[in-house]
């Protein structure tokens, strides 16, 4: 058995999930089962009884939860006594991002980490949506930085990074610009122009309009930019990341938040399969700097 799989039944033992524990292992549920799965065939016995929803741990992963605790301890600690002592020469974390990094100010965020972090590297590189989910299917890359609805389509698993949710953009000179919050039913004839339909947003807002019972007129365009534009204009509504656009003019455009809520979190997904293994403790510290700074 491996130091991973060690760590994952550990995990599992705590949280009483095998659901739970992926995504505090930023891998997928049917990793953590498998290897739970393994650990139990070379041991011989069962160390969860399996429920539908959760799991509980038997007298015999009881037993064994204690030494591998401890493996755990004693691993971690000499590892962090012989890095101490001989600094890593590690290859760099290579995330592979959407371009929304500038928007959600994630470039200077991931400097400020590397210059707390020293010898840390990471590489970023920005792609658009279809060229990210090929190198992430193919395995160039480490993390991807992504719109949740991407991910939730594409059954990965995933972690959330920055909350946001859509809004309404349109001109400041509409008859709905006054308002707080509207409803998709309100703006159910409305022409839109959004990004292109490749892409997470664009999905989401279709599936929005389906599950709102209507389909709008829509034209698209890659880019921000021109889309901020045309709503300016009068002509076109939008609907767009509400926090993704702060770096952006918004001459004579309202933005309007939507009733309810749709959710779209910019989220990170770890390779699972990949050219270069990612160091997973710089990536869980990476996460969890993201998320304390940018919420």
């Amino acid at each position: 058995m491996t130091i991973d799989q060690l760590r994952h039944f550990v995990t599992a033992a705590s949280t009483k999930s095998f659901s739970h524990a992926s995504v505090l292992e930023f891998t997928t549920q049917s990793t953590i089962s498998k290897n739970i799965a393994y650990i139990e065939k070379e041991l011989g016995v069962k160390l969860f009884t399996r429920y539908n929803r959760r799991v509980e741990i038997t007298e015999a992963g009881k037993m064994f939860l204690v030494d591998a605790k401890a493996i755990l301890y004693q691993y971690d600690t000499a590892t962090e006594r012989i890095r101490r002592v001989h600094p890593p020469s590690n290859a760099p974390l290579h995330i592979i991002s959407l371009p929304l990094t500038a928007q959600y100010n994630l470039d200077s965020v991931i400097q400020k980490f590397m210059d707390e972090q020293p010898g840390v590297q990471i590489e970023l590189d920005i792609m658009p949506e279809r060229e990210l989910m090929e190198n992430l299917h193919s395995g160039i890359g480490n993390a991807y930085l992504l719109y949740e609805i991407s991910a939730v389509l594409n059954n990965f698993a995933y972690t959330s990074l920055i909350q946001d949710e859509l809004a309404l953009f349109i001109s400041a000179d509409h008859h709905l610009a006054q308002n707080q919050s509207v409803s998709l039913n309100q703006i159910r004839y409305e022409e839109f122009v959004l990004l292109p339909d490749d892409s997470g947003i664009y999905k989401l807002c279709m599936r929005s309009f389906k599950e709102a019972e209507f389909m709008p007129s829509v034209k698209t365009t890659p880019r921000i930019e021109y889309i901020l534009s045309q709503v300016a204009t009068g002509r076109f509504a939008t609907l767009l990341p509400s926090n993704n656009t702060y770096c952006y003019k918004l001459n004579n455009i309202k933005v309007v938040t939507i009733s309810p809520k749709i959710s779209c979190n910019v989220i990170s997904v770890l390779a699972q399969v990949t050219e270069r293994k990612p160091d997973r403790e710089l990536y869980k510290k990476l996460v969890a700097y993201i998320q304390n700074t940018c919420n």
